[in-house]
Order: structure tokens, then sequence, then C-alpha cells
């Protein structure tokens, strides 16, 4: 069964830290023996430490080194001293956590009716959920009877609602009676009071996995996010909201959760909202000093809709980036165009165009660019011929082909 070796979990817990604290003076080598019990069980030399940890309690007469010993001991699997070290103790009085060990020990040796009544022994002292839990791993273990397990762990549940016991409540469920269901109602009643550990949103997560419910796992993996802030489990959401084409509230989630700029940007991009993009693009210039996302913020908002607000800072954002370094030629071709078309530097404009057209020379929007460049420069013959190689690039573009009637009007006319 799962828990097979939980019954000796809380015990182990129990012990192994307890030598760094500062205790009594007069055994000369305390802080020598404390040492060596501490090292040999970071090595797991159970038996040494055990033997460490006894000279210690005879010589400084402290219950923390004896219950250290015990706990090594029941780590070396030495039941049969534990329980007689816990019979012992207990024939003096009544100490909850002697019971306890004594109660591990008879589970190790697997006599799990005499661990059971001891078990039960512990309850009528003091009602604590490890004690309850460690009945319903009995229960299943010595008897196999899950359905007096549930009821201890419910127990255990109700008096310290921990992961761990939920988590065993819920297995219980799965593994006995199938009921998939139950089970994982009490993992999202527990997540929804009391929050969502990583182990448990996994759990959750892998549940829904299983039965193909994508927004199950999309909510395990959100709780997990908001906990831990995991890149790893972030991605995983954008990649889970892209699979089911959620667009729109991966961008929601985004915006909320500040992960992943550049993924937000590509989405609104890709939805054609001209105007979140370029803010978002001006938010990870900020971040970065990247002029490029600067000119590219200059570039979305003109997309937007080219008020002459909207182009005046479109204009001042592009020419913040240029003048910046940013030399990417969609950018310098943008600048220069929009220089050109609204008459501010049409000098200026050219100079950018060709500077663009450098790197990509039959580029058919830069060629565009420079011919309406030369035709508002007055040199239309130069313009025709730089436009008409623009048209067998862009032969149905609207734009292109209306640059191209007005420079032929120009020269008809003489101009």
């Amino acid at each position: 069964m799962r828990r097979a070796a939980a019954v000796l979990m809380v015990a182990w817990l129990l012990g192994g830290c307890a030598a760094l604290m500062d205790g009594s003076p007069h055994f000369e080598q305390r802080d020598l023996y404390t040492m060596m019990a501490m090292d040999a069980l970071s090595r797991e030399d159970y038996d040494a430490a055990a033997e460490y940890q006894r000279i210690l309690h005879e010589n400084t007469g402290e219950d923390r080194f004896f219950y250290d010993r015990i706990d090594s001991l029941l780590r070396a699997g030495r039941y049969r001293e534990v329980i007689a070290l816990t019979r012992a103790r207990l024939e003096v009085g009544e100490e909850k956590i002697a019971r306890r060990y004594k109660a591990y020990a008879y589970a190790g040796k697997q006599r799990y009716e005499r661990a059971i009544a001891v078990a039960k022994e512990l309850i009528t002292y003091d009602r604590q959920a490890e004690d309850y839990l460690l009945l319903g791993d009995l229960m299943i273990q010595g008897r196999n009877q899950p359905d007096e397990a549930l009821r201890y762990y419910k127990g255990a549940y109700a008096l310290d609602p921990a992961e761990r016991t939920v988590d065993a409540i819920a297995t219980l469920l799965i593994e006995t009676q199938g009921a998939h269901q139950e089970a994982f109602a009490y993992y999202e009643s527990h997540i929804l009071q009391y929050g969502c550990s990583e182990f448990l949103c996994q759990k959750v997560a892998n549940y829904y996995a299983g039965r193909g419910n994508i927004e199950g796992v999309i909510r395990a993996y959100r709780r997990i996010f908001d906990a831990r802030q995991d890149p790893i489990v972030g991605q995983k959401l954008i990649e889970l909201y892209l699979l089911q084409e959620s667009y729109e509230t991966l961008a929601q989630w985004l915006e909320k959760s500040g992960f992943d700029d550049g993924v937000l940007l590509e989405i609104y991009r890709y939805q054609g909202k001209s105007l979140k993009a370029a803010e978002v693009a001006k938010r990870i210039y900020h971040d970065t000093q990247d002029s490029d996302y600067l000119a590219l913020s200059g570039m979305l908002l003109y997309e937007a809709g080219s008020t002459p607000k909207r182009v005046q800072k479109a204009i001042k954002r592009l020419d913040r980036a240029v003048s910046q370094g940013s030399r990417e030629p969609t950018h310098l071709n943008y600048l220069g165009y929009l220089l050109i078309d609204y008459g501010i530097d049409v000098d200026r404009g050219v100079k950018l165009v060709k500077e663009a057209l450098l790197s990509d020379p039959h580029n058919p929007a830069y060629l565009d660019s420079l011919a309406w460049g030369y035709h508002l420069q007055g040199r239309h013959g130069e313009a025709l011929e730089v436009i008409e190689k623009a048209l067998r690039g862009l032969p149905d573009d609207p734009i292109v082909l209306e640059h191209y009637e007005e420079i032929k009007e120009a020269l008809r006319r003489g101009e």
C-alpha cells in the first residue's frame, strides 16, 4: 500500500536537529559528541549516532538527547530497543512522545495490532492530528480497513487541515474506491480555503491533464504561478493558452501578472490591437533600453490611427530611437516616409530611406518611399524610375499605385 513507510515519517522528523541546541556545560566533551552525532546522521550511520546520543544523554541527563537516540534507533530499524526504552520511560510517567515512538516501533516490527492499541491510547490523552494520521496508516497496513482509515484521516484533517492530510484522504479515495471526483473535490476545496502549494496544485494539474481538461490544468498552474512566480510554470501557461487559442484570456493574464511582455506584444499585434501593442513596446523599451522597441512603439502608434497627435508622437519615438543608434532598415524607412509624407523634412527623409535601401536595395516598400521623396523634391523623372521598380514588387498595393499615378500626372503637367 502507498503509505507502507509513512508511520515512521513523523518520528524521523522529530529528531536530527535537536543536537544543534545549546545545553548543559557540565559534560566537557558535549560539543565533541554532538558534532560526532551530527556527522553520523549526515552519513546515515544511525547506529553510530545512537551511541553518541546515548553518551550525551547519560552524561547530561537532557531528555532531548534521549529522544534523539530513540529517533536514530528507529531509523536504524532497532525496534526492539525502542520498545524497551520507551516502555521504561512510560513506567516513570506519561510522556506522549514516548508513547508515539513506541507505536512507531511496533509498526516497524509489523506488530500492527499492538501499534494500533498504543496509537489509540495516544488519542485518549491528547487529540493531535499526527496521531489520527498514524491510526489511519495503521488501519490500512495492519487491518486493510480503508473505511476506518478514512475516518481517522478525516479526524486528522478536522484538527489540522494540512495538505499531507488532504492528500492522504484523496489518495485513499482513489486507490480503494476509484472515487476520483470526490477525491479532487477535497483537493479543490482545500485549495480554495487554504491556498495551493506546488505539490497539491501539480497533483490537481496532473489529474485534469489525464482527463484532457485543459481549463482545469490552467487553473492549477495559475495557482502555482501566483504562489511562486515560477518562470517554467509561466511558460507552461502560455503554451496551454496558445493551445486553446485563448488569446484574449492569455493577454489578460499577461497584463495582470507582468510575466512576459514580449509574448503580450505579439498577441496584441496578432489581434490588431496596435495601440495596446504600442504601449507594451514602449514599456519593454523602458525596461531594456533597447531602442528598437521604442521605434516599434512609434510604428504601432501610427498604425493605430494617424491622427495629428499620434503622428507627432510616432515621429518623436522613431526619431529618438534612430538618434539612440537604431539602424534597423524598417525603422529608418518608417521614419523617413513619415518625414516625407507629412512634409516635415523631406530631404532628411530621403536620406533615411536611402540608408534603409543599403541593407535591402530591392525592398518595394522602401523604393516606394524613395520615389515619393523624389517626387516631393521635384525630381519626377527619377521618381518614376524608382516607383516602377516598386510596382514590380507590389503591383496591387493601393498606396504604391496612388503614388505612381501622381508621379505620372506631375510629369504630364511638365512639373
